[in-house]
């Protein structure tokens, strides 16, 4: 009896560990999988608003029956935003299949490990059945050799008796925890299924956008002339800002320079700007804000990038771009998206401006705007307006340029601001 007894301790013992560990394992990845779930789901959210604020734009522009290539370009920043989108949910779509195989391999485990308990727990129920009446547990007592000897062997009787208890307990519990795993299990099947349909009409959409796409482009085509003659005045305009933006920057560099050598000491930083203590503190400050920084509208679809890229009609042609390009509204306000000091207010085209603001060692410029409320020595605040975007006359849209620049080096806005 002693020996049956001690091997179906340890089998329920051992049963029982098993079925803890399915369980965690079990608990954790399904906690894994809602937090990348959520995660995803955000993402994918976010997008399909930017969709939704892209196509208003478009519709505004429809209604103005202008075929132009800024309307190209919202059309591009749509599919770009739908192929996230896709992605997204291909990405949520492989999650759960993960986790369906997860954990109906763990549901399965969890089972065998109950079967095991079960089985383990019957063979004591047929021995106690075959041995039963308080006789025998008697005989078993008085046996022993020694009055300790019996007094732990009826220490361990009772022990078992509690045991085979909890372990009734525990066989129902884990049986309740297994059906509502088999529940959840369901739920991600019929949430793999609704994800599938949503793929699939998001390609039907995006097919539709690339055909819209296709035919707008060979629209333009016929238009080669007036775009190559547009791409040549943009390229104009774009070097005069950049080369002014380089004089302000070069002549904050010399007056900090001038500064630290009529100081009699070095406050240089490593990006070449000698700077005072809140000055430099205010670049560490903008630099430690990568990827967090507030986008200069409150609702924008960007629709030209950083650096190189080719037209988006005209063949063997590269565009350079030092910053992006934001569509918005009319009227939108145009804000900081750091704080700093206004350092130049400069005169564009077609009655706009362009803003530099100076963040320590950083410079951001703001290029488009219409009624500028700010003037040069202002200090202004993160997300406080300091104009309005302007209009472009071609397509009857807003829009406003922003790049950002440490001393002379361009840098891609788009790494920056907030996802």
């Amino acid at each position: 009896m002693t020996k049956l007894l001690s091997l179906s301790l340890k089998g329920i013992r051992g049963c029982v560990k098993g079925l803890a560990f399915s369980l965690a394992l079990l608990i954790v990845g399904f906690a894994a999988h809602a937090q990348s779930k959520d995660q995803l789901e955000r993402q994918r959210k976010a997008k399909e608003r930017q969709i939704a604020q892209t196509q208003k734009m478009i519709d505004q522009t429809r209604r103005d029956q202008r075929n132009t290539l800024e309307f190209l370009k919202l059309i591009d920043a749509k599919i770009a935003d739908r192929q996230s989108v896709m992605g997204s949910l291909n990405i949520e779509l492989n999650l759960i299949n993960k986790n369906i195989a997860s954990m109906s391999n763990e549901a399965m485990g969890l089972q065998n490990t109950l079967d095991a308990l079960k089985a383990e727990y019957g063979k004591y129920l047929r021995y106690a059945y075959k041995n039963r009446g308080q006789e025998n547990l008697l005989i078993y007592v008085f046996a022993a050799g020694s009055l300790n000897e019996a007094w732990q062997r009826l220490k361990f009787i009772q022990f078992y008796a509690t045991y085979r208890n909890r372990q009734i307990l525990a066989i129902n519990e884990n049986q309740t925890a297994l059906a509502e795993r088999i529940i959840e299990l369901k739920g991600h099947q019929q949430e793999k299924k609704e994800i599938a349909n949503e793929l699939t009409l998001e390609k039907r959409k995006l097919e539709n956008d690339k055909f819209e796409k296709r035919e707008l482009a060979d629209k333009l085509k016929s238009k080669e002339k007036d775009l190559r003659k547009e791409l040549q005045n943009r390229r104009a305009e774009a070097a005069s800002l950049n080369r002014k933006i380089q004089a302000v920057i070069a002549k904050e560099l010399a007056a900090s320079k001038l500064k630290e050598k009529s100081s009699g000491k070095s406050t240089k930083g490593s990006s070449g700007l000698a700077m005072t203590p809140e000055v430099s503190a205010l670049g560490k400050s903008f630099a430690s804000n990568r990827r967090n920084l507030p986008w200069p509208v409150e609702r924008g679809t960007i629709v030209e990038h950083f650096g190189d890229h080719p037209h988006a009609t005209l063949d063997h042609v590269t565009v350079t771009s030092n910053g992006i390009r934001i569509r918005t509204g009319q009227n939108a306000q145009i804000r900081a998206i750091y704080e700093g000091e206004v350092r130049a207010v400069i005169p564009m085209s077609r009655g706009l401006y362009a803003v530099l603001i100076r963040h320590g060692n950083y410079f951001t410029m703001y290029n488009g705007l219409a009624d500028v409320t700010v003037k040069v020595g202002d200090k202004v605040q993160s997300k406080v307006a300091i104009g309005v975007a302007g209009e472009n006359k071609k397509s009857g849209g807003y829009e406003v340029e922003l790049q950002i620049w440490q001393n002379e080096t361009k840098l891609d806005p788009e790494g920056w601001l907030k996802q």
